[in-house]
């Protein structure tokens, strides 16, 4: 950038903090257009030393670390910590080890099963 213009306050904390120092034109403009107040400055660093700690960022060198301007501009200060996503992760591994039985019953398989629970097979009667 050129000399004479401004930075919204907070920025040479955020570029000190964040681990990437990649593009840092595109990280002051990004920084500029949000022009993050002191709370909202506080949420952004809180945020990114948990990121800092995720087995995400840690992996191979930081090499999944995003560029300050893309954390910046994808409001990545908001996203979900990786253990908050477990259960989903979860769910979507009990999705995929499903038998496609068990995921595409049919109405009829599911009409029929609610009304058989609890009532004896016509050839036990």
């Amino acid at each position: 950038m050129s000399e004479g213009v401004i930075i919204a306050p907070g920025f040479p904390d955020f570029w000190q903090a964040y681990p990437r120092k990649t593009a840092k034109q595109a990280a002051i403009k990004a920084w500029n257009r949000i022009a993050p107040g002191e709370m909202l400055r506080m949420a952004m660093h809180e945020a990114l030393e948990r990121q800092k700690q995720s087995q995400q960022w840690q992996a191979e060198n930081g090499r999944y670390i995003p560029y300050p301007a893309t954390w910046l501009n994808g409001r990545r200060w908001e996203d979900l910590e990786p253990d908050a996503s477990t259960a989903d992760a979860d769910r979507f591994r009990c999705f995929v080890e499903s038998k496609p039985s068990d995921l595409f019953a049919t109405g009829a398989d599911v009409v029929n099963d609610h009304a058989h629970q609890g009532e004896p097979d016509d050839q036990q009667k």
